[in-house]
């Protein structure tokens, strides 16, 4: 699972800067008492 900052961390100066992390959507899965599933929808705004 990635963080926010560990995102913007994989993209170098030099390359794809993005400016605004805006989060649109979360979605939470209950599998079972020992597993949940999340997914989430993201929209990253840059140059």
């Amino acid at each position: 699972m990635a963080t926010k900052a560990m995102d913007l961390e994989s993209h170098p100066t030099d390359g794809t800067q993005f400016h605004e992390f805006v989060p649109k959507e979360l979605e939470i899965r209950v599998l079972s008492k020992d597993f949940v599933l999340v997914s989430a929808k993201i929209f990253l705004e840059g140059v």
